[in-house]
């Protein structure tokens, strides 16, 4: 391999780390305040799946928008060997399942979260996705 060609790997390897800081950075921050609002209010989060549960609508929006935040993730950063990028990715790839299969089996979306209205349920959510969203904080902006 010659001086060249390491050059460019550099190159390349050093604009997609900026965009996974990028993503990182953006992602901590809605991951944060998503957890932290399930905590905080979970009378909303309860509403929220119930309203969810009423409209087809509603429903087919919020896997449209999950389909695309995660087609937009895996676009620009399907990486799978370092931790940040790896931890990105694969968020990106839950978003595209989940969306999907809203999309694609709204009774049974409608029947899982049914399910998963209790509170411990949006404990445990809101805790995950607060602990998540401050990894990415702090691996984004520290």
């Amino acid at each position: 391999m010659n001086k060249r060609s390491v050059l460019r790997i550099i190159i390349i390897f050093h604009n997609h780390m900026n965009l996974t800081i990028v993503l990182a950075q953006a992602l901590g921050i809605i991951l944060t305040v998503s957890g932290l609002s399930m905590l905080v209010s979970r009378k909303s989060i309860i509403a929220l799946i119930d309203e969810l549960n009423r409209s087809r609508g509603l429903l087919w929006l919020a896997g449209y928008v999950a389909l695309v935040m995660g087609a937009l993730i895996v676009a620009l950063n399907n990486v799978w060997d370092y931790h940040l990028q790896l931890l990105i990715t694969i968020i990106g790839w839950i978003a595209v399942i989940k969306g999907a299969v809203i999309l694609l089996f709204p009774n049974f979306t409608v029947s899982l979260y049914k399910k998963m209205v209790t509170n411990a349920v949006i404990t445990l959510s809101g805790l995950v996705t607060l602990i998540l969203g401050l990894i990415l904080l702090y691996k984004g902006f520290v």
